[in-house]
C-alpha cells in the first residue's frame, strides 16, 4: 500500500463529503475546501491544513492533489 497516496485519497473524499453537504457540486479538490469553508462546513484553518498537508509531508516524490486526482480520472 501506498500510504502517500492512500492520505491523499482521503483528503480527497473529506473534501466531496464537505462540498456534498454544503449542497455545492464542484470537481477541483482545492476549490471544494475552499467553498466548504465559505459555507462554514469546515473551518478556514481545517481547509487550508487540508489542502497544504502533502507540501508539509516534505517528501520529494509525493504527489499533489491535483496530480492524484487527474491520475484517478484520466488515468
Amino acid at each position: 500500500m501506498d500510504f502517500k497516496h492512500i492520505s491523499i485519497m482521503l483528503i480527497v473524499d473529506l473534501a466531496r463529503i464537505y462540498t456534498l453537504v454544503a449542497g455545492v457540486p464542484v470537481a477541483n479538490t482545492h476549490y471544494r475546501l475552499d467553498i466548504s469553508a465559505n459555507a462554514g462546513e469546515v473551518s478556514e484553518q481545517n481547509a487550508r491544513d487540508l489542502r497544504d498537508a502533502p507540501k508539509s509531508w516534505a517528501l520529494d516524490d509525493c504527489p499533489t492533489l491535483d496530480a492524484v486526482t487527474s491520475k484517478m480520472l484520466w488515468g
